[in-house]
């Protein structure tokens, strides 16, 4: 009883300093022309405990489906997970759509409150975004480029207003004069939270999933 006693408040101890270590995940994606990757890579530990989804997406026939193959990956060598699958916009349920957004519904002010701490507490350390745009006409590619920047200006704007940035976005948009109409995209940002934010968050969706989400 006594090691007991001894033993339990350093693990309380080593379970509150888990809390505060920070963690890192890491979104990249690329579009080029008809084909995706999207990959995510989290890190923690002081980078000792590492996972990585690579998620290459292509776009096949008929349009309503994609390709998925999903690779799980710890550190840089070890896979521990390989799943293929194809989704398609045909076989979504309406039912289900209908009780998520009853859900949604129901729970708006505890996902709203959730909401209000993510973007309170999550930095984003990194944000970068760079587009390439062809459309087989020198004058549309220029106005299509103009657009674009319009548009990211306004999106720029509220990115700084509501999200933590701890470095300016970088924003690359270069049109493509060539006669092949053509369109490539790469995001790449890094987000930096508290094991302990993701744990609240968990601890408050299953509060709302043992109350039956009413």
């Amino acid at each position: 009883m006594k090691l007991y006693l001894t033993v339990l408040p350093a693990l309380l101890g080593a379970a509150a300093l888990l809390q505060l270590i920070p963690i890192r995940i890491n979104l990249f994606f690329v579009r080029e022309n008809k084909d995706d990757f999207f990959t995510v890579r989290i890190s923690t530990l002081f980078s000792l405990l590492r996972l990585s989804f690579d998620v290459p997406v292509i776009r096949r026939k008929p349009a309503a489906e994609v390709y998925l193959e999903t690779e799980m990956k710890a550190g840089d060598r070890f896979l521990l997970k390989k799943s293929r699958e194809v989704l398609s916009l045909f076989a979504v349920k309406l039912q289900a759509m209908r009780r998520f957004l009853i859900f949604l519904q129901r729970n708006k002010k505890i996902l709203s409150f959730l909401i209000k701490i993510f973007l309170n507490t999550v930095r984003i350390e990194k944000l970068a975004v760079h587009i390439r745009i062809s459309t087989g006409d020198a004058a549309l590619t220029g106005i299509a480029c103009g657009l674009f920047w319009s548009t990211a200006g306004t999106v720029a704007a509220f990115l700084q207003r509501y999200l933590r940035l701890q470095k300016r976005p970088v924003l690359s948009i270069k049109p493509d004069f060539g006669s092949r109409k053509a369109f490539a995209l790469r995001v790449d940002t890094l987000v930096k939270m508290r094991i302990f934010h993701i744990t609240a968050g968990g601890l408050l969706l299953l509060f709302i999933k043992i109350r039956g989400g009413k």
